[in-house]
This record gives structure tokens, C-alpha cells and sequence, in this order.
């Protein structure tokens, strides 16, 4: 896989381990700590990404008379499709991949050479969405219209990739409106702000937009404020305190709040 590929999965699994409830069969120790008696712990998933072997896209690799080398997929940051030659057929297969260059990752590659073969993901195969200026057209003005009549405005969002498609609209919108530079913009996720972290790092596989320098900024601006605590042992409710928007607690502003998808249970939705 590649390198940003292995820092996103090391993320998400570790993150999937830390959320695992106490009491579901894993060996004692605390929420998150893992065992035997689960699918996997960190010992397992840190086994897993050291027998990882990177590749960088286009790197050509030869395995008993097999040749393959990957491709940008342009869906999240790492991911790639991989173009396979064995006997004489050429094949490509990949998962989940976008021709469309958004905020931050650049469109997938079409290879050099048409493949005899194509495996890909067809989920929305059938399905014809609207252009994307019409959805986001339709995201901001929606936006817009809650927090200019005093709303509080809940965007559930995946961690990785979304988060930050959507934080980057946003930014772009808002330096467009002066009259919602008063309107504060809150992500309450440690997840998103890590795979921030991973996209700082791996900047050299994102797109022009970005690598001028809009993500390095983004954590720095005023407008981007984090409401979560740093301590470990802080108890649920404390999380719930620290993450409660101002205006709950008191009679203030409105504001837009980017959180991970599972908004049913998670604080910033109470």
C-alpha cells in the first residue's frame, strides 16, 4: 500500500480499538485496551502495519512474473488503483476513485496503457448526481440561512476526507461573506484533527490549492476553533461540557459545528 495509506489506516483502526465498548469480551484493562478474546488490539494492529511494504505510485513491482505498479485514485489521500500485467493481459483494479479535482486531492490518474480488463467499485454505477456547484451552492446557502437567523448549524462528517473537504468550502466561503466573519466555525472532532495532522504530512500528494499552503493555515486560523479537552481521564460529562457550544451555556452568537458521523451519540449533538 502506500505511505499515506498506512498512516490512514493505523489511524482508523487505532481509532476503532479506543472506541470498542469495555465488557464485549476483551481482556480487561479499560476502554480501548484490547485482547485476545476481541478481533485485534494495538499489539495486533502494530504487528500488521510493521509487515506493511510501501510502494510509491508508479513504482514498478515484479513478483514471479507478475508486474504491477498503482495509480492516484483521487478518492481519499493515499488512495490508489493498481494496473496489473501477468501473461500478457493487462488489468486495472481499484476501489473507490473520483475524475473530479475538489478542495485538497488531485482527480485519478488515467493510465498510459488501456488495460484489457477493469475491476472497479459500482456503487453509484446507475446514478447520476448533480454538479458539484450545485451541491455546494446548496450546502453553503443552507448554511447560511440557519446561522443568519441565530442557529446553531450540526454538520456530521466523516473524520478523514470529508471533514476536510467540507472545512475547506466553508473557508472558502466564508472569506467570500464579510458579514459571516462574526460567525464562528467549531470542529469537535480528536479524530478529524488528527487526520489533519496526517494530511499536513503527506501535503506533497494533495493538489496545488492545498499545497500553497490553505491546510498548513487552516489549524491557525481564528476562525477554526477546537473545543475538546487534552485530558485522558477527563469523565464523559466533562467531554460533554468542555465540546457545549457557547450559546447552550449561555445566551450568545450562532455558529456551525463539524463533527464525526456518529452525531447520535456523540456530545456535540446534546
Amino acid at each position: 500500500m502506500t505511505h499515506a495509506t498506512r498512516a490512514v489506516m493505523r489511524l482508523l483502526l487505532s481509532d476503532y480499538i479506543r472506541l470498542l465498548p469495555s465488557g464485549d469480551g476483551r481482556k480487561q484493562g479499560g476502554e480501548g485496551s484490547g485482547g485476545r478474546d476481541g478481533l485485534y488490539d494495538e499489539a495486533d494492529l502494530a504487528n500488521c502495519c510493521d509487515k506493511v511494504e510501501l510502494v510509491d505510485f508508479h513504482q514498478v513491482v515484479e513478483h514471479n512474473g507478475i508486474r504491477f505498479w498503482s495509480y492516484n485514485a483521487g478518492h481519499v489521500l493515499g488512495a490508489a488503483m493498481f494496473y496489473i500485467e501477468i501473461g500478457g493481459v493487462r488489468l486495472l483494479y481499484t476501489g473507490d476513485y473520483s475524475m473530479e479535482e475538489d478542495r485538497h486531492l488531485v482527480p485519478a490518474e488515467v493510465p498510459s496503457l488501456e488495460p484489457h480488463v477493469l475491476i472497479m467499485e459500482s456503487t453509484y454505477g446507475t446514478q447520476k448526481h448533480e454538479s458539484r456547484d450545485v451541491r455546494e451552492a446548496l450546502f453553503t446557502s443552507t448554511i447560511e440561512r440557519i446561522v443568519q437567523r441565530g442557529g446553531r448549524c450540526l454538520i456530521p462528517a466523516f473524520a478523514l476526507g470529508r471533514a476536510q473537504e467540507l472545512l475547506l468550502i466553508l473557508d472558502e466561503y466564508w472569506k467570500e461573506r464579510e458579514d459571516l466573519h462574526r460567525i464562528p466555525v467549531f470542529y469537535a472532532s480528536k479524530m478529524a484533527t488528527r487526520a489533519l495532522r496526517v494530511y499536513q504530512t503527506y501535503i506533497n500528494m494533495m493538489n496545488q490549492h492545498v499545497r500553497s499552503g490553505v491546510l498548513r493555515n487552516m489549524t491557525r486560523s481564528r476562525r477554526w476553533r477546537r473545543r475538546e479537552t487534552t485530558s485522558p481521564r477527563c469523565t464523559r460529562r466533562q467531554r460533554q461540557r468542555d465540546v457545549t457550544p457557547p450559546r447552550r451555556r449561555r445566551c450568545g452568537r450562532a455558529s456551525v459545528h463539524a463533527s464525526r458521523e456518529g452525531v447520535d451519540t456523540a456530545t456535540p449533538s446534546r
